[in-house]
């Protein structure tokens, strides 16, 4: 937000590639462990199922409850997981869009809209919980040496963000 209150279109772009990135990773992540699959909570709701239309609305209201929760957003996100595949398809599409919306506001010089944006995204999530991509239910990549590799990547990050937040709480003192 500072990006934008700043009128800064690399700030927006450099720290929303970041974010972007980092969803991914966490996805990755994610995905490498059979308890934090998207794919086995659709496949578990439809497997209730004792018809073919019974399977599409239970997806659907799987989808839904973890995402929008009501059709028209009621309780956005009330029922949110961290699980591999959703972060990919559903957050990272939010993300890029909240990312793409301030980019668009200071390119044009137009000011924020809460309103319009908030449409625009219960319409990406009414899409997603519409969809019917199948998952995966087994997990992929080993989680050790995958942690080991984005510890690896974001060790820098860290400490340097730490070493901000220590100065910050000095200055409190």
């Amino acid at each position: 937000m500072n990006g934008y209150k700043t009128n800064s279109y690399t700030a927006i772009n450099t720290y929303g590639d970041m974010l972007l990135e980092l969803l991914l990773d966490m996805d990755r992540i994610l995905s490498s462990h059979e308890d934090w699959l998207l794919g086995k909570w659709l496949v578990a709701a439809k497997l209730l199922a004792t018809n073919a239309e019974e399977q599409n609305l239970y997806e659907f209201n799987a989808r839904n409850q973890i995402t929008l929760w009501g059709p028209n957003g009621e309780i956005l996100d009330y029922g949110n997981k961290q699980w591999g595949g959703l972060l990919k398809s559903y957050y990272y599409d939010r993300w890029k869009l909240y990312i793409d919306t301030l980019l668009n506001c200071v390119e044009t010089k137009h000011k924020f809209n809460q309103t319009v944006f908030n449409e625009q995204s219960l319409m990406l999530g009414q899409a997603w919980t519409k969809d019917t991509t199948i998952y995966p239910v087994i997990p992929t990549g080993d989680t050790i040496e995958i942690s080991r590799q984005l510890y690896s990547k974001y060790e820098t990050s860290f400490k340097e963000i730490n070493r901000k937040i220590r100065k910050q709480h000095e200055r409190k003192q």
